[in-house]
């Protein structure tokens, strides 16, 4: 069975609940809901022609309908909309005034994301490391940053095991340390809400995030001295 609710793009100032809504408005974001997979799939508009699907997998319906809120600045203009989902209040649409603003915005999200992820490095890697790796993907749904390290054990094991390969203890499948993740989340909405056939974001956003975590990271952990700092997109 599915059901559907709308958020109209226009609407009077003020922070409103999916209940405060009760009649068709014009232009809108309509949300369906797939009880039997737990599934919202909803259109975010993008520029001025264009629309984006987003899915969202395992969300109870009661936890999106109970918790949904939308924002709506002076003019009327939806601003943001978010839920109460992966325990915490989780963006769900991000409205950008035009191009500059949407790199603004991401900008200021990668930034603090990647200074979430460099404090748990540094907190998670207390002992030597001969690797730090940064690790990302996007192929317009599913998204993923993170990083992981690898210990000079790791490395050395690595270069015994498979001695024809010089650069084995580059490769970062082959470790098995955990995997340090920011908020994947929130980096997916802001990039499917931005329009990206005018600008690559993600490539934006993940220059800044790799800096970000190098610079606040490196000189703060115990080294090998042939330690390296590598980054890579996976597929």
């Amino acid at each position: 069975m599915v059901t559907s609710f709308m958020i109209p793009l226009l609407y009077k100032e003020g922070t409103y609940r999916l209940k405060d809504f009760h009649e068709d408005f014009g232009d809108s974001i309509d949300f369906d809901y797939d009880a039997q997979y737990q599934i919202f799939t909803y259109m975010v508009p993008v520029g001025e022609d264009c629309r984006h699907r987003i899915r969202l997998y395992q969300i109870p319906e009661e936890t999106m309908t109970e918790t949904l809120k939308a924002y709506y600045d002076e003019n009327g203009q939806l601003q943001k909309i978010t839920a109460w989902l992966y325990e915490k209040e989780s963006l769900l649409y991000i409205h950008y005034a035009d191009l500059e603003d949407a790199r603004q915005k991401i900008k200021c999200f990668a930034v603090s994301n990647a200074d979430a992820i460099a404090e748990l490095v540094c907190a998670n890697c207390t002992d030597v490391v001969a690797r730090l790796f940064i690790e990302y993907f996007w192929d317009g749904e599913a998204i993923d940053f993170h990083a992981l390290s690898g210990t000079p054990e790791q490395k050395e094991a690595l270069e015994r095991e498979y001695p024809e390969y010089d650069d084995i203890g580059d490769n970062s499948g082959d470790y098995f340390s955990d995997r340090i993740y920011g908020d994947n989340h929130t980096f997916g909405i802001m990039l499917c809400c931005a329009e990206y056939e005018q600008f690559d974001f993600f490539q934006y956003a993940v220059d800044i995030m790799t800096e970000r975590v190098r610079e606040k990271t490196v000189d703060r952990l115990q080294k090998t001295d042939d330690f390296k700092f590598i980054a890579l997109q996976y597929d």
